[in-house]
């Protein structure tokens, strides 16, 4: 895959070369996931309108975004609620 700078000329060849790498590596950017997808850090938006969101940053600590902001985070220690959040947890049985 090549990185563009601005003001390169793009020739068929090259739009070709892009299309194949896209044909050939689709996996990698479609669902439904055949396989593992490594974020490095980044955030996963869940809304249409990107405010809802998951991250992980920081090691071993994941952040809940709904709103815009920071509701909750799961870390080494469990949920770390923030604010006025409720987390309710229901088992079903057999």
């Amino acid at each position: 895959m090549k990185t563009w700078i601005a003001g390169e000329v793009l020739s068929a060849s090259d739009l070709n070369a892009e299309f194949n790498s896209i044909l050939n590596n689709g996996e990698d950017l479609a669902w439904p996931a055949t396989k593992a997808k490594d974020l490095d850090g980044q955030e996963l938006i869940l809304d249409s309108d990107g405010d809802t969101s998951i991250t992980a940053s920081t090691d071993d600590l994941i952040d809940f975004k709904i709103g815009g902001t920071d509701r909750t985070s799961v870390g080494t220690e469990g949920f770390q609620g923030q604010g006025d959040i409720l987390l309710a947890i229901h088992v079903f049985g057999d």
